[in-house]
């Protein structure tokens, strides 16, 4: 009835959490290369963490570097390969000359559009058809009736972020070691700090070179409407988080998308379980045509 996703970037990480509730999981850190022993490139942890999943009869996806400079594209080719030869169920691209080589050189692979994509609009979303795109995730930044428009107009999978924290930009150089000089840990201590941003009401997260919202979307309350609407493509974005919050959010969002469809659903359970996750609250996204910091309660 739904496919529950999320992403982890290292087979340390992968081994290491409960993914027991997702039916496929996102392997590698497409923002960074510099992220230790990251999926994207690691290819003897990629082999490892493909067995290791499928093993657990789940589908395995392997992400792609969001902005590949042309000193990456060997790199960028030579994941793919190893793709191909796996046979894993997709590739999450973000750039469309990456997406090019794929239609050339790999054109077996399954590929998903991410979240940086720059998906704004259906003539966008027929294009990438065209090019053999099996998957969309619309920018952050569209409301949920134009993501639906996309859907039902172009007949793709749409997946939809149901939980955790929207990527919202990325730069050019890692953030955190521009702020922090005297830093003596590695590249993956230093990302899995609590860095926050704040200024007024507003709360925003560093993670290397990406910014984050500082809270957590959240759509429990919506999973009847969501569900009814045709959506069953969900990830819970748990990368920026600690360990537990891959497992524990994960349970309790599978749970409730198992009692969404019954006439006495209740949220309020939910909802309380999975604000101790989030220590600076809830948003909807722009997902309401409203600013991303804000969150409409249903009732």
């Amino acid at each position: 009835m739904f496919e529950l996703t999320t992403s982890i970037f290292t087979l340390d990480e992968l081994i290491n959490a409960d993914i027991s509730v997702y039916d496929s999981i996102y392997l590698g850190d497409p923002f960074c290369r510099q992220y230790p022993q990251n999926l994207c490139e690691n290819t003897e942890d990629l082999k490892k963490a493909n067995s290791f999943i499928r093993q657990q009869g789940k589908k395995v996806f392997v992400s792609t570097y969001a902005v590949p400079r042309n000193k990456d594209l060997d790199a960028v080719r030579k994941t793919l390969n190893i793709c191909q030869e796996l046979e894993v169920n997709a590739v999450e691209v973000h750039n469309f000359g990456t997406l090019e080589i794929i239609k050339k050189e790999f054109p077996n692979l399954k590929v998903h559009m991410g979240c940086l994509a720059n998906i704004y609009s259906l003539v966008t979303v027929l294009v990438l058809k065209e090019k053999g795109v099996k998957r969309i995730m619309g920018n952050y930044e569209l409301s949920l009736d134009e993501i639906q428009e996309l859907k039902d107009k172009s007949g793709l999978e749409l997946e939809l972020l149901l939980h955790g924290k929207m990527v919202l930009g990325i730069s050019e150089n890692c953030l955190l070691k521009n702020w922090i000089k005297d830093f003596r840990g590695s590249c993956k201590d230093l990302c899995r700090g609590n860095h926050y941003l704040k200024s007024a009401k507003m709360v925003l997260k560093t993670f290397g070179q990406i910014t984050l919202s500082g809270k957590d979307v959240c759509m429990i309350e919506y999973l009847p409407d969501l569900l009814e609407k045709g959506f069953s493509i969900f990830r819970i974005e748990t990368f920026p988080e600690k360990r537990e919050y891959v497992g524990e959010v994960g349970k309790i969002y599978r749970r409730a998308l198992e009692k969404a469809k019954e006439p006495d659903y209740q949220s309020k359970e939910f909802l309380l379980r999975s604000s101790r996750f989030s220590p600076h609250g809830f948003c909807n996204g722009y997902y309401f045509a409203t600013s991303g910091q804000k969150y409409v309660p249903k009732s």
